[in-house]
């Protein structure tokens, strides 16, 4: 069921595929105003977001004490006296701190990444980590002092099961559509290429895919 009272929810690396993928989700669940964070990619996540639900999109350029204000400044007009729920594609030191600057005191926290320090956010908020081997395992914690906590949690397969079906469902519907990509031509051959752009930072907000072989 589609919330029926407003839910605020921040999204970090809103322009990734994870970030992107989970606005969508969330936007499909009714889950407003979206607190989305992006930078280059912008112009990606402004076809996501809703305004009209006070959906903004914050760039992370600006540095964490003007993100924080214009944070607050979203859930002031839409009448939300704080934040409980927070998606972190990214997890590095600043985006660690703006979630305990911003998510209210034990509000939850998730991340994507295994290999970084979630101390700083596990003393203040409850953490989890998300990430695809859930479905097999269910949910990880990262505990503050203790790194993170591989004991399952949770019926991972039951969650896959569903989700699996939402998103074809979700795919012939419209409303969840593939990551903004390009094929790099040339099969094999384009890798290094390719590669060669993402070191330069000239890819956001877009993946590149290659087929084997140049057929």
């Amino acid at each position: 069921m589609p919330a029926n009272t407003p839910t605020p929810v921040l999204i970090y690396g809103a322009s990734t595929a994870v970030g992107a993928y989970a606005i969508k989700f969330a936007a499909r669940s009714n889950l407003h105003p979206i607190i989305a964070i992006a930078g280059k990619g912008r112009s990606m996540v402004e076809g996501l977001v809703d305004a009209s639900k006070g959906d903004v999109i914050v760039d992370y350029r600006e540095g964490n004490e003007t993100m924080a204000r214009k944070i607050r400044e979203a859930l002031n007009k839409q009448g939300q006296p704080s934040i409980a729920h927070a998606l972190d594609c990214i997890a590095e030191p600043d985006t660690l701190k703006l979630l305990v600057d911003v998510v209210k005191p034990k509000g939850h926290a998730t991340f994507v990444l295994h290999e970084r320090d979630y101390n700083v956010a596990a003393e203040a908020l409850r953490t989890s980590i998300t990430f695809v081997g859930y479905v097999h395992t269910g949910a990880f914690h990262a505990e503050a002092n203790q790194g993170i906590n591989y004991t399952p949690v949770g019926r991972g397969g039951d969650f896959g099961y569903i989700y699996t079906r939402l998103i074809s469902k979700g795919l012939q519907d419209g409303w969840f559509t593939p990551h903004p990509h390009e094929v790099i031509s040339n099969g094999l051959k384009g890798l290094s290429g390719a590669l060669k752009n993402l070191r330069d930072g000239k890819v956001s907000a877009s993946k590149y895919a290659l087929r084997i072989g140049t057929a």
